[in-house]
């Protein structure tokens, strides 16, 4: 997973998530280096704890990225493949 500044991957998502889409921020774990979401969505975090070996990662420092959820209703699919 590519990581960038804190404050650029927030202003993108922010984009996404004003548009109604479901946000989550990922991170790399600095210590065991596991992947990490963030459990809250469309908030960002400054640092956060492993789940897996439950150190904490500066991620101001270190950077993240999200994953954006896209709710689609199955109406919405059903009428968009028609198309």
């Amino acid at each position: 997973m590519n990581l960038y500044p804190l404050n650029d991957v927030a202003k993108n998502a922010a984009k996404y998530a004003n548009e109604g889409v479901t946000i989550h921020q990922q991170w790399l774990c600095s210590h065991c280096h596991v992947k990490q979401t963030m459990g809250e969505a469309n908030i960002f975090y400054t640092s956060g704890e492993c789940e897996e070996c439950g150190q904490v990662t500066d991620i101001a420092r270190d950077g993240c990225n999200f994953v954006a959820v896209i709710n689609v209703s199955v109406q919405s699919a059903r009428s968009a493949a028609r198309h």
